[in-house]
């Protein structure tokens, strides 16, 4: 049964004074019936916390933005790093075999 239905059935009329204010004590009392400005500090805590929270959220990706950025750059450093490496690599091998007489597989050094 829903709230609508159970107010229905009470006979507002037949309450009298006496009535209608043990309830209200009673909405007081258990929480249902509340101030409005305690409402309002409510909602305005409430709202606080809810900015507080979108400025961290902003911090947060604009924090990962950053690190997205650099690791890209990173990313970019270490490949050019690899290509120069290899390069070098190929030039000392292509190198040293011009300039020394290196046995081939399979031949014997010459003293």
């Amino acid at each position: 049964m829903d709230i609508a239905a159970l107010a229905d059935l009470i006979p507002w009329a037949d309450l009298g004074l006496a009535g209608l204010v043990s309830l209200g004590v009673y909405l007081i009392l258990t929480g249902r019936l509340v101030p409005r400005s305690t409402v309002e500090d409510l909602l305005q805590a409430r709202d606080e916390r809810l900015a507080d929270y979108i400025t961290a959220n902003d911090d947060l990706k604009e924090s990962g933005r950053l690190k997205d950025e650099q690791i890209s750059e990173l990313l970019e450093h270490s490949r050019t790093s690899v290509h120069v490496l290899q390069a070098l690599r190929d030039v000392g091998t292509d190198s040293d075999r011009s300039e020394i007489d290196l046995p081939q597989s399979g031949e014997e050094p010459t003293p």
